[in-house]
């Protein structure tokens, strides 16, 4: 079961963080400071989904 969890939990790892960089980008290139600062705020509670317990 490890060597099957592993390699999944990476992928989950990788995809988490390339959303947060692609959604920083995108705010920082396109939208306005409402936006970025939205994005910004937001990004620490996504890490809430690595966490086994909820704060």
């Amino acid at each position: 079961m490890p060597k099957i969890i592993h390699p999944i939990a990476g992928l989950v790892a990788f995809l988490t963080v390339a959303g947060f960089w692609l959604s920083t980008v995108i705010s920082e290139l396109f939208l306005g400071l409402a936006a970025v600062v939205e994005v910004k705020t937001a990004i620490p509670w996504g890490f809430c989904c690595w966490s086994p317990r909820w704060p």
